[in-house]
């Protein structure tokens, strides 16, 4: 019984320190890093709930940015990883408008830039803000 209640303790311990790490590199708007390393923890710990969360909102986070950049196509894919990773998924779809808007016209009207920019990045764990 010890043993694998040390097990799960060392698994949590190390999941957290990957959400850690992973926010500090959002905190800092470096998304492609943030979702890097929570898809290698993933690959070790695919059925961890709080992981597949943070991968959704990173890949979220992702999108957005490269929204922001102009980078429809792009923004485009990630919001589909989204899709793929998760195919019951229903949430983390509200750009998906802009997004196709966006590579459409081939650019973003300064009032949905506008938009976008106000539009906060969200956190990788706990409550979603409301937008």
């Amino acid at each position: 019984y010890q043993e694998v209640a040390q097990k799960y303790n060392e698994r949590e311990q190390f999941i957290q320190g990957e959400l850690s790490r992973a926010q500090d590199y959002t905190d800092s708007i470096d998304m492609e890093s943030a979702v890097f390393v929570l898809m290698q923890a993933y690959k070790k710990y695919p059925e961890h709930p709080a992981l597949q969360e943070a991968i959704k909102r990173a890949y979220y986070n992702l999108g957005l940015l490269l929204l922001r950049q102009g980078l429809c196509v792009q923004s485009r894919d990630i919001f589909d990883q989204i899709q793929l990773m998760f195919p019951r998924e229903k949430r983390f779809r509200d750009l998906m408008p802009v997004v196709e808007r966006c590579i459409r016209r081939k650019e973003i009207t300064t009032e949905t830039q506008r938009k976008l920019f106000d539009m906060k990045f969200l956190p990788l764990t706990g409550p979603l803000p409301q937008q």
